[in-house]
Order: structure tokens, then sequence, then C-alpha cells
């Protein structure tokens, strides 16, 4: 279980600030979830970025319930009734990190009576960016996300054992499907250790290429067939403090290939690492 302290993001409205174990939901949680309406919560800026991709997507790809968007003012007064779902961006920082880096994560959650958003259902948290870095690189993998979440409602809905879902490296289990695919990755994603393909060989026998943003999107697009992108979410420092989340994504089925984070120091810089393509070999 994650701990954390939880505020709607950017600073918009101070949510709570208590240190919060989160709600995993039920088979039965995730069957009213999508009778909902699901809210999707915007940023207050009429400039963001966020609400410009979010608006996007979600009406491209949300498929699961009827939706609205709302802003963060009417998510804190209906977030307590049952008849709704929310897409909402949430800043997080952890208790244990001395970085005092601020996430912004995508969390679904279903409305419920409860005072603390913590006891609010929560069906998929997955970290979008860090503040103060670049910001519009999300936007590339964000139809991933949104697919990939509704897809894990599903998941938890026809579930039995739905505890072994609680955590995403629930999916490491399809690491052993890339060794037939081609992992897309940016250059500024990489450690130093891996950041040319010569390097990637070494501990990681697939393909591998080495790409522009520009071409991830358009992977992502096209969906391309057996293609498989990095999303690295990270503080991008030069502090060797802080942590670094590496996700897997099929550009084709929006599936969720492989799930994992380490805290930053000087021997596991920001960036996918060695080790994690040693794991993805010991699958």
């Amino acid at each position: 279980m994650r701990t954390m302290i939880l505020s709607i993001c950017f600073a918009l409205i101070s949510l709570h600030n208590a240190f919060s174990q989160i709600t995993f939901p039920t088979p039965r949680d995730a069957g009213k979830l999508m009778n909902t309406i699901t809210l999707v919560v915007l940023e207050d800026n009429i400039f963001s970025s966020f609400n410009s991709n979010i608006k996007t997507v979600v009406n491209e790809f949300w498929d699961i319930t009827e939706f609205e968007f709302v802003s963060a003012k009417e998510f804190n007064e209906k977030r307590r009734d049952e008849q709704y779902s929310f897409l909402v961006p949430i800043q997080t920082s952890f208790q244990k990190d001395k970085s005092n880096t601020q996430w912004v994560f995508l969390n679904l959650l279903l409305g419920a009576k409860t005072k603390a958003i913590a006891g609010m259902p929560e069906f998929c948290s997955i970290p979008l960016y860090v503040i103060s870095e670049e910001e519009e690189e999300y936007g590339y993998y964000l139809p991933l996300i949104i697919q990939f979440i509704q897809k894990r409602v599903a998941e938890i809905k026809e579930n039995p054992d739905v505890e072994s879902l609680e955590n995403l490296t629930y999916y490491n289990r399809n690491i052993p499907m890339l060794e037939n695919k081609t992992i897309v990755v940016q250059e500024n994603d990489l450690s130093p250790e891996i950041n040319t393909i010569e390097k990637i060989a070494e501990y990681y026998p697939y393909k591998v290429n080495i790409v522009s943003g520009d071409e991830i999107e358009q992977a992502i697009k096209g969906k391309y067939e057996n293609i498989v992108v990095l999303h690295s979410v990270g503080p991008g420092t030069s502090e060797d403090i802080g942590r670094c989340y590496k996700m897997l994504f099929g550009a084709d089925d929006s599936r969720m290939y492989f799930y994992n984070y380490h805290t930053i120091n000087p021997k596991r810089p920001d960036g996918l690492l060695s080790r994690d393509l040693k794991r993805l070999c010991r699958f």
C-alpha cells in the first residue's frame, strides 16, 4: 500500500494533508463504477495543457461510462456521491522522499461516503509527470494510460483473486511477451549506463530502438503492432535523490508489460537502468 500526502492537483484546493492508506476496490466496486457517470476533473488554469490533453483523449478513448468535465471545486462537492466516479489528477509527495519531489498521478476513484479521499476506492494511480519538469511529454502516453485504466477496471471486476491486482507490478507477468516485440525509448529516459543500443545489447538480447518523442507519438497514434513504449517519470535533475517510475505499454493494445520504480542514488540515476533490462530477461 502507498503511504502519501494527497492534495488536489495544481494547488487548486487542499483536500487533505494527512498520511493515509489507499482503499483498493472490490469486484463489486468495479461493477458499481461501470454504472456511474465519470467526472473528469480539470485544472482551473484556462491555459492548462493538462485540460486540453485530457479532454482530447477522454473524448476519443473513454467508453466504459458516461462522462463529464468538472472543476476541482465540483469534485470536492460531489466526491461523496456514489453515483459518480472521478478521473482526477492528484498531486503527491512521499513521506520518506528527501527530495520533496511533487508528483502528479492520474487516479480513478469511486465516489464514497467518506471524509478522506483515501477512503474512496482507488482503481488505478498512474504517474504522469513531476512538477517543474517538462510536462508536455506525458501527453504522448495519455491515450495508452486512459485505455489501460479502463481495462484495469474490467480486470478487477472479473478477477476473483482481486488482491493480486492491488500493485501494478501484477502486470510484470506480461514480461515474457516482450521477446517478440520492439521496445522504443527516448534517450533522455535511459540512464547513462544504457544510453546507446550497444550498451543496451550487453543486458537485453531483444529489439530496442532509441527514438524521438515525435516517433513515439506516431507509434501510439498509429497503434503500431508489436511496439512497446517506455513511459519514465522522474525528477530529471542532477541530484541523486528522489524516485523514478518506469512503465512499458503496448502501442497497439495499451497493455502494461512492466512496472517498477527505484530510489535514485549515485549508483542508480534517473531513467531506465541495466538492472531493469536484466529483470526483463529473467521472466
